[in-house]
Formats: structure tokens, C-alpha cells, sequence
């Protein structure tokens, strides 16, 4: 009996020691101690990512994430409810271990690899007219997070106003009640707020290209804590795409009812969800994703009739515009803009600065665009604008075309080889009727072009097709139908300097 309680001590003593080794091998290949606990600021109202639950636990995303991470490294987390801007603060402070995730912009935050990436929109209320950034230029914008006040001026400019509020609820309000125009902030996180709220058919997206963001998601810590941020990489390098993307699937898969949100723990009891709050979350959730496929196919239909290199509209578009459709208007004018002595250019400075000084150009033409004024890029350094008039000013389609010279001068771009000594434009320009042949007007405003250049270029030469002359001027040029005595020219005002 003794000898068989000696061996059953010495295989429990053994398998002690194999299970400690084993235990200290794992910690090693993890780089986090075994059963060390952390505690993980997060927000409780930030849906999907992270939210409180309906039994005031901690749910979503990310918390699903860490979760995970938390099995992979042997660990245990603990999650602390903040408002958005107190976790950053918390975190800041060392009240936790880390933060859940966010994007790192303050000087402070020692940062994780990023793990995740959200989408990042502008939204507004459904009547309002803001439909692109250049409509945004000098609006009020609203915001929780500061990172985000920063990405709406890098992309409307410095004349937009920033406000920042403490949560989604404040945000809607100011939204509603006038006090900003809109707001940015992540865009699945909004659509289930709006979802929870029931106010998805009075906000919508502000669909360009240029106003999506996408962020990286990074966990972050103060200073003092720096040393996790090697551990934490090394627990996130064992969670794997497919791992992921089974967690987002999760929690945007359109048959959960068991998503749903709370403002705080008393208005929601256990085990309380209605097939109200069912449906309105399901159809919420199709309308997400209805909104988002149709935000795709807007975004492929402005690709295909946009110029990558100014963001003016291209040659395609221009041929639908000018030759296919209907004009309401009963005067139709053309403007030919050609950059002068582009290729000397390019063969002095090189192309990546021809293609700067085209983005610029492209920006003076955006900055005269109106509603019936519309600008093109029709060719390497041509372009063209097309403007429809209710009344026939053949006045007012030349100084269009002088403004855009003198822009263009004002810009002072050095070019050697040019006798002006900057980069300068010629114009061409001509005005009709709209019953006319529109064939007719774009050879009218080439010939004309195709004058101001022989004429020295840094010009504006104008038209008026429909003055025919019965006698044809000395100057006509044989077979163009335009003369000379019908231009109206605008000489360079300009130094050699």
C-alpha cells in the first residue's frame, strides 16, 4: 500500500512539473505572463465595436477581439466603461491598462499595431443640400472624437468649423437643431445608433469618394505602460484573418436579434427584446446595406466619368454632355482652354510637374464651375467648359474666359522656355444657338483657339458664330466659317518677368 501511495505521489508530483513547464512555455511563446489580468478601457455606446449589453456586460467587436486575445495569451481582461473622451483620458491617466482601440493622434499614446480598420463617412440630414466636399467648404462640422475634427479640415480646407461633442445623442441634436451642418463620425457605428434610435430615414451619407476615410485601429497605452505594447503585438500576431473575419461576420450578419442597445442599465431589462425592436434593427440593417451598395455604384459611375489626374469631369463625359443630351437652355457656349507651350514644359521640369501644374489649372477651372457652367479635361493639357445661357452674352462667356487667364497667370509657375517667362493658357471661345449644330460650335471654338495661338497664345479669342459675315474677311481662314472681324480678343497684360 505504501508503494502504490509513493508512485501515485511521484506520477502527481511528475505532472505537476510537466504542466508548470508547459505553462511557462506557452508564456513564452505568447510574451504575456500566464493568468495576468487586464483591464481594457471602453465606450458603451459605440455599436458595433463596443457596447454594454442588455445584461450590462461588455460586448461588440473589439471586446470580441480582446477576448480572444485574451485566450490566445493565457490572460484575463477586464473592461471599464467610459464616455468616448474619458477612455482616452482613463487611458492617458493609467486608471487602465489600455485602450480598446482607437486611431492614435495625440503625443502621449504609445500605440499597438493597427488590428482592425473602420470606415469613416460624413452625414447630414436627409433634406439638407450638402452633396459633395466642395459644398462643405464653410459649413459647421460636428464631431465626438478631436482625431476626427482633424480629418474634416484636411479634407474641406481651413474655412470649416469644428464642434465636438461628448456622444452620439448630443451630436443628433445639434444636427436637428441647426447648430452644425454635419457631422463625421464611423459609419457602421452611426447606422446602428440610428437603428437603435429609430432615425435611420432622416440621416443620410454625404456620398463623394473624397469624404470616406478609412482608419487603422490600434489599441494605445500612456507611457508608463509602454512595455505591454511589445506583448500585446505579439497576442494580436496569433489572432488570424480568418479568426477576424469570423468575429465581423458575427456582428453583421442581418439574423441576429439579439443586437440591440441601451443608454444605460435601467431602461433596458434582461431578456426583454420585442419583435418591434427586431424588425426595426433588421430593417435597419437592410437599409445599411442597400445605402452602402448604392454608395458603391455611385462611387464606379463618378470614376468612370471623372479624370484621376484634376477631378474635373473627362473627355467621356464631355462627349455625352455636349453631343447626347438634351439642353433646356436656348444659347450654348464653348470655351477650348490649352496650355501654352506645355510640352517644352514637361521636357524642362519634367512630367510629374506637368501634372501638378494640370491639378492646378483643374482647381481654377473647379473654382469658376457653376450650375451652368460645367468644366472638362478633354485632352493632355486641354480643356474645356461648357456653359448654357438663357439669354445670348457673348460678353459674359469672355470674361469667364479671361478670369480663367488671369488666374492661371496669377499662379506665376515658372517656365523658361516660354517668352512669358510663367505657365500661361490660351482660350478659345465661341456662343450659338442650341438648335444649331453643335459640331458647327466646337470647330468655331478650336478655330478660334487655334488664333489666339497664332496671335502670340496668353489670350482669350471669342466668337459669335451666328453674326455670319456675308463678305469674308482678309484674316478668314479658308473653309473654317470663322472670321476674324466676329472675334473679340483679349491681349496678355502681362511681364516677362
Amino acid at each position: 500500500m505504501k508503494q502504490l501511495h509513493r508512485k501515485f505521489l511521484r506520477i502527481l508530483f511528475a505532472w505537476g512539473v510537466g504542466l508548470a513547464i508547459g505553462m511557462a512555455q506557452s508564456a513564452r511563446t505568447t510574451g504575456v505572463d500566464a493568468n495576468r489580468s487586464f483591464t481594457i478601457a471602453i465606450h458603451p455606446n459605440y455599436a458595433p465595436y463596443t457596447l454594454r449589453d442588455s445584461e450590462g456586460k461588455a460586448a461588440g467587436i473589439l471586446v470580441d477581439i480582446w477576448k480572444l486575445w485574451a485566450r490566445k495569451t493565457h490572460s484575463t481582461v477586464r473592461f471599464r466603461f467610459y464616455p468616448w473622451n474619458e477612455s482616452i483620458e482613463a487611458t492617458r491617466r493609467g486608471e487602465v491598462d489600455f485602450h480598446s482601440g482607437t486611431t492614435p493622434d495625440q503625443n502621449w499614446m504609445i500605440a499597438s499595431k493597427p488590428f482592425w480598420t473602420i470606415e469613416t463617412s460624413f452625414f447630414t440630414l436627409r433634406d439638407n443640400p450638402y452633396r459633395d466636399a466642395r459644398s462643405l467648404r464653410r459649413v459647421t462640422i460636428g464631431t465626438i472624437d478631436p482625431y476626427y475634427g482633424m480629418l474634416a479640415r484636411k479634407r474641406l480646407g481651413p474655412l470649416v468649423k469644428i464642434r465636438k461633442y461628448s456622444d452620439y445623442g448630443p451630436l443628433l441634436h445639434a444636427l436637428e437643431r441647426g447648430e452644425i451642418d454635419a457631422f463625421i463620425e464611423d459609419t457602421e457605428a452611426v447606422w446602428y445608433y440610428l437603428i437603435k434610435i429609430g432615425k435611420v430615414p432622416e440621416i443620410r451619407i454625404i456620398h463623394d469618394p473624397k469624404l470616406i476615410v478609412h482608419n487603422p485601429v490600434q489599441a494605445v497605452t500612456n507611457p508608463e505602460h509602454a512595455a505591454l505594447i511589445p506583448l500585446i503585438n505579439r497576442g494580436l500576431s496569433l489572432i488570424s484573418p480568418a479568426e477576424k473575419e469570423s468575429i465581423r461576420n458575427h456582428w453583421f450578419s442581418a439574423h441576429r436579434p439579439e443586437v440591440h442597445f441601451r443608454e444605460s442599465a435601467a431602461h433596458h431589462e434582461p431578456n426583454k427584446i420585442t419583435l418591434v425592436a427586431f424588425l426595426t434593427a433588421l430593417l435597419g440593417l437592410l437599409a445599411f446595406l442597400l445605402i452602402r451598395d448604392q454608395r458603391e455604384r455611385r462611387m464606379i459611375e463618378r470614376l468612370a466619368k471623372t479624370d484621376d489626374l484634376t477631378g474635373l469631369k473627362n473627355k467621356r463625359e464631355f462627349t455625352r454632355v455636349f453631343y447626347k443630351t438634351k439642353i433646356e437652355s436656348p444659347y450654348i457656349g464653348l470655351l477650348i482652354v490649352d496650355v501654352d507651350y506645355f510640352k517644352a514644359y514637361n521636357d524642362t521640369y519634367g512630367h510629374l510637374m506637368g501634372d501638378e501644374v494640370l491639378r492646378n489649372i483643374g482647381a481654377i477651372l473647379q473654382s469658376v464651375e457653376t450650375e451652368h457652367l460645367q468644366a472638362f479635361r478633354v485632352g493632355g493639357e486641354e480643356f474645356a467648359l461648357l456653359l448654357q445661357s438663357h439669354i445670348h452674352d457673348q460678353n459674359r462667356l469672355c470674361r469667364i474666359a479671361e478670369t480663367i487667364r488671369k488666374k492661371v497667370a496669377a499662379l506665376r509657375i515658372t517656365h523658361e522656355p516660354s517668352p512669358y517667362g510663367i505657365v500661361t493658357v490660351s482660350i478659345g471661345g465661341a456662343l450659338s444657338e442650341v438648335r444649331r449644330m453643335r459640331r458647327e460650335l466646337f470647330v468655331q471654338a478650336d478655330n478660334a483657339l487655334y488664333t489666339a495661338k497664332e496671335k502670340g497664345r496668353n489670350r482669350i479669342v471669342c466668337v459669335d458664330p451666328s453674326h455670319d459675315a456675308d463678305t469674308p474677311d482678309p484674316e478668314e481662314k479658308s473653309g473654317s466659317g470663322y472670321s476674324d472681324k466676329d472675334a473679340r480678343h483679349f491681349h496678355p497684360a502681362i511681364s516677362h518677368s
